[in-house]
């Protein structure tokens, strides 16, 4: 399984989870709150919206759209995870949610 071509991420196909840490496995006070992304990107949640048409994966947060965190708010989970967390590959990002509205999208 080659997990650097985002296709072979879609667990209808495939099994990353074999292959990648799940979200069970990392220690999520070593995590910033995912709504952080809200100040690196202040539209990527509208953008996703609007791309997607995902109203469960956003949320309205004083007027402005952000992605909905799950988890203790630390993880913002694919529409393909949501009925079944644990066996979600986690992918981290750094600073204010360096590259998330490419990963939200793939």
């Amino acid at each position: 399984l080659h997990l650097t071509y985002y296709g072979n991420y879609n667990s209808a196909w495939f099994h990353p989870e074999n292959y990648a840490a799940k979200i069970s496995d990392v220690d999520p006070n070593k995590l910033r709150p995912c709504n952080i992304t809200d100040e690196g990107y202040a539209f990527a949640a509208r953008f996703y919206l609007e791309a997607t048409g995902d109203v469960d994966g956003v949320e309205d947060r004083n007027g402005q759209t952000g992605y909905k965190c799950w988890l203790d708010e630390k993880w913002w989970l694919a529409p393909a995870c949501r009925a079944d967390p644990a066996n979600c590959i986690s992918i981290v990002s750094a600073g204010k949610g360096w590259g998330f509205p490419d990963i939200t999208q793939k």
